[in-house]
C-alpha cells in the first residue's frame, strides 16, 4: 500500500458553514430557536433507545437479577 506522507493539509477556515453548524442552541452562532429544538429532538430520539438497550446491556453483563441480554429489542 503507497504511503500517504507527502499530504499536505490546510485549515479550515473560521467562517466555514460545516464549522458554525454545532452552536445554534448555546447562542454561538445565529439560527432560530425552532432550529435548536429541531437538533434537540433528534438528539433525544436517538439517545433514549441507544440509552435504554446500554443498560439493559449493563445490568445483564453484571448478573443483575431479571436482566438478559435476550431482553435487547432487535428492530
Amino acid at each position: 500500500m503507497a504511503s500517504r506522507r507527502n499530504v499536505r493539509y490546510s485549515r479550515i477556515a473560521d467562517d466555514d458553514d460545516a464549522y458554525n453548524n454545532v452552536f445554534i442552541f448555546t447562542g454561538h452562532m445565529g439560527g432560530e430557536l425552532s432550529q435548536a429544538y429541531g437538533l434537540l429532538g433528534l438528539g433525544l430520539l436517538t439517545f433514549v433507545p441507544g440509552f435504554y438497550e446500554t443498560r439493559i446491556a449493563y445490568y445483564s453483563w453484571r448478573g443483575a437479577q431479571g436482566y438478559r441480554f435476550a431482553n435487547i429489542p432487535d428492530y
